[in-house]
C-alpha cells in the first residue's frame, strides 16, 4: 500500500504552508518583463541587506561578540545569494539576446 506523506514521521505539514495571494488586477495589466524586472530590482535590494548583516557580524566578531559559526553562516549565505542573482542575471541575458535574434 502506498505511504502518504503525513505519515512520514518529521514529514512538513502542507497544509499550513500559506498559501500565494493572488494576484492583482493592477499588476496584471503590467508587462512581463516589467514584472520580472521589479522582482529582480527586489531581490537585489534583499541581497544588500544580507550584505549589511554579514558585515556587521563580521564588525562584532572581531569584538568578540559574534561566534565564528554565525559568521561563517552569513558568508556563505551571502555567498549563495550572490551566485544564485550572477546565475539569473546571466541567463536572462543570454534569454533575452536570444530573443532579440529570433526571426520575425
Amino acid at each position: 500500500t502506498p505511504v502518504l506523506l503525513s505519515q512520514v514521521e518529521g514529514a512538513p505539514d502542507f497544509e499550513k504552508v500559506p498559501k500565494a495571494a493572488p494576484v492583482a488586477l493592477s499588476e496584471m495589466s503590467q508587462a512581463p518583463f516589467q514584472i520580472m524586472l521589479e522582482a529582480a530590482v527586489e531581490s537585489l535590494q534583499n541581497i544588500s541587506k544580507v550584505e549589511f548583516k554579514t558585515n556587521d557580524l563580521i564588525k562584532k566578531y572581531a569584538e568578540k561578540q559574534a561566534s565564528v559559526e554565525d559568521v561563517m553562516l552569513a558568508v556563505n549565505e551571502l555567498s549563495l545569494a550572490i551566485s544564485l542573482a550572477s546565475t539569473v542575471v546571466t541567463t536572462a541575458v543570454q534569454s533575452f539576446k536570444e530573443i532579440q535574434q529570433m526571426p520575425i
